[in-house]
Formats: structure tokens, C-alpha cells, sequence
């Protein structure tokens, strides 16, 4: 956890991981920024996060991602804006918990792939997903909220849902 003093960041712990793509500012009248990587300079970003200095576009490339993991059902997934390559889900089952795509920042599902999303799916601002020949299960167990910005970059070629409650679409 960190306080931000005009200029800067002073850390005021340690033990705490930052478990969002988004900073609240106390006392602004719920007021939310972003976060992109410039954010966390010097700071890791929590496991999941992919990363803006990527070697590759791959999804399935481990060190694509912090924590240096693929993704799992179990693992809130985070597109930063500002990245040097932008992530395509190139292997037949990509997944994750929640996915989050910053404004700015794109996710392209490719050919006959499919990404199951576990939990909830934010696109935010100027954002976009585009699956023009791949798949979407939503699965979770559940409401699942998928929330975003129209944009004329958005497709979604093949859209499944599992056991869950699509809500907040």
C-alpha cells in the first residue's frame, strides 16, 4: 500500500499486494484512475499482469506475464496500456479468473482458440477485445458481470456461457 504525496509514492508497507488495476483517491467523490505500469515504477506488478515490456504477443509464454506464469482459472488477468507487444491467445485453451483490459490497451483471441473466462470482464474506455475467428466461454459458477465501453474494435465471434448468470452486459 502506498500514498501518493503530489510527486511521488511512499510506500507504507510491505506485506500488502495490490489486488486491482485501479487506485481509489480518498477524498475526490469516488474518483478511479487506471493503473498502467508507469504506476507501479520500481514495483512489481501482482502475478497476472501482463507485461508492457513483453518479448512476445504470446499468451502462452510465461514470461510474457509477471509472477511468470501462464494464466489459470485461478488468476485475475490485467492488460495495461502502453505495452510493446499485445497479447493473442495463440494456444488452443487460454483461461483466467478475471479479466481486466485497461484503456488503451487490446487482447486478440486468435483462429480456433478459445479463452474461458472464470470471473467478471471489464474493458475499459478505449480498450478492446477482438476474437474474429475465436471463442469465449464465460463459466463461472454464479452472476458473472462483464462490463464494458462500446467500441467498434470489440468482436466476439463465437460467445458461450457455462453454469453462470451473465448480468451487467
Amino acid at each position: 500500500v502506498s500514498r501518493w504525496d503530489a510527486s511521488i509514492w511512499t510506500e507504507l508497507t510491505s506485506s500488502v499486494t495490490p489486488i486491482s488495476n485501479y487506485i481509489s483517491f480518498t477524498g475526490l467523490a469516488n474518483t478511479v484512475a487506471p493503473l498502467t505500469a508507469n504506476d507501479y515504477a520500481g514495483r512489481t506488478l501482482p502475478p497476472g499482469s501482463w507485461k508492457t515490456t513483453a518479448a512476445t504477443t504470446s499468451w502462452n509464454t510465461g514470461s510474457n506475464w509477471e509472477g511468470g506464469s501462464v494464466p489459470t482459472c485461478a488468476v485475475n488477468v490485467s492488460i495495461p496500456a502502453g505495452c510493446i507487444n499485445w497479447p493473442v491467445i495463440d494456444v488452443a485453451t487460454a483461461e483466467c479468473q478475471s479479466l481486466s483490459i485497461s484503456s488503451g490497451a487490446n487482447l486478440t483471441c486468435s483462429a480456433n482458440n478459445t479463452l474461458s473466462v472464470c470471473g467478471d470482464w471489464t474493458v475499459s474506455g478505449t480498450g478492446y477485445f477482438d476474437a474474429t475467428a475465436g471463442t469465449v466461454v464465460f463459466k463461472k459458477t454464479g452472476t458473472q458481470s462483464i462490463t464494458m465501453t462500446a467500441n467498434a474494435n470489440d468482436n466476439f465471434y463465437n460467445l458461450t456461457t457455462g453454469d453462470g448468470i451473465i448480468a451487467n452486459i
